[in-house]
C-alpha cells in the first residue's frame, strides 16, 4: 500500500505532511527536505512513496494553514495510529493538553494508568511522536519555567509555546512545493 506525502513551508521549517488509505501517518518538521525525505524513507521502507496530494493531505493541510493563522487549536483528522499501546495512551493524553497551557511531565503523569507513568515510558513516547503539532508535545516541559524534550527542537518549540500564548497571531500562509 503506497505512501503519499507533500512538503510544504511553515512558519516552522518545512513540513512534511504524509498518509496511506488507513490515515495520517507523519507530521514532521525539519530545515530541509532531504532531513525530511530521509525520515520518511526510514520510518516506512517497505512501501512505495508517492509525491502526490490526495483527499486527506489536503485537509490535513488546510487544517496546519488555519492553525498557524490562528484559526484553529486543535486537528481533526483521521490517523493511522503506529506505536506501541503504552505510547498511544501517552500520545492520546498529550492531545488533551489545552491549546496555550504548558503541562509538566509530572501533570501528565498523573493523568495516566500507573505502568505508563514513568519518566521513561514518557520520553520513549515525546522521542517517537510522529505527528507534530497533532499530537502537542511542545506543551510539556520537564520545569515549571522551562521547555522539555521536543523532537523537532528547542527553538521550534519555544515559537510554538509563544505563539500559542500570544493574544495576536499573524496571518501566514503555506504553498505546497511544486
Amino acid at each position: 500500500m503506497p505512501v503519499e506525502y507533500c512538503i510544504q513551508t511553515s512558519p516552522f521549517g518545512r513540513l512534511l505532511l504524509a498518509a496511506a488509505s488507513e490515515g495520517l501517518l507523519l507530521a514532521s518538521f525539519a530545515d530541509d527536505d532531504s532531513e525530511l525525505l530521509a525520515e520518511l524513507t526510514e520510518a516506512y521502507p517497505e512501501r512505495l512513496l508517492l509525491y502526490r496530494s490526495n483527499t486527506l493531505l489536503d485537509q490535513a493541510f488546510y487544517q496546519y494553514q488555519a492553525y498557524f493563522s490562528g484559526q484553529r487549536q486543535q486537528f481533526a483528522l483521521p490517523i493511522a495510529w503506529h506505536g506501541s499501546a503504552q505510547q498511544q495512551a501517552i500520545w492520546q493524553q498529550i492531545i488533551q493538553i489545552p491549546f496555550g497551557q504548558q503541562w509538566s511531565y509530572q501533570q501528565l503523569a498523573q493523568t495516566l494508568p500507573t505502568p505508563y507513568q514513568a519518566a521513561h515510558a514518557i520520553n520513549q513516547a515525546l522521542r517517537h511522536n510522529p505527528l507534530a503539532l497533532i499530537i502537542p508535545c511542545h506543551r510539556l516541559s520537564n520545569s515549571p519555567q522551562g521547555l522539555g524534550y521536543y523532537r523537532w527542537g528547542r527553538v521550534r518549540q519555544q515559537q510554538l509555546c509563544d505563539r500559542e500564548a500570544s493574544p495576536v497571531i499573524a496571518t501566514y500562509s503555506m504553498e505546497m512545493m511544486s
